[in-house]
């Protein structure tokens, strides 16, 4: 049991880091990454996407910003030359679901019903 309380209240740390780091970054207006790290900023559009459906973060306009900016410079940085794998899709689909206010289908895969 002490084992369960130790990873619940881990898991309350990890999210408040979580949120408070990315409220530092969606303030900018794009972050001094290697721009050939397209899994970074994928991860950044799959955290912003868990902590929006998990109801800690609402979406904004500088979210919606920073995410435009990361697709467009990368899509077209990189000879735009377009693989599932490099996750444009993902970043794509986490825009549309916070620009439309609305989950997209694919939840189930992530664990949501």
């Amino acid at each position: 049991m002490k084992d369960l309380e130790e990873a619940k209240d881990l898991l309350k740390e990890m999210q408040h880091y979580m949120t408070n780091s990315l409220a530092k970054l969606i303030t900018m207006d794009f972050l001094p990454i290697n721009n050939h790290q397209v899994c970074l900023c994928h991860g950044i559009a799959g955290l912003i996407y868990y902590l929006w459906r998990e109801g800690y973060l609402e979406c904004s306009h500088n979210i919606l910003r920073l995410l435009n900016r990361y697709y467009e410079r990368l899509f077209i940085e990189l000879n735009q030359d377009f693989r599932i794998l490099e996750g444009y899709g993902g970043m794509l689909l986490v825009m549309l679901a916070l620009h439309m206010n609305k989950q997209f289908k694919g939840d189930i895969l992530l664990g949501y019903s």
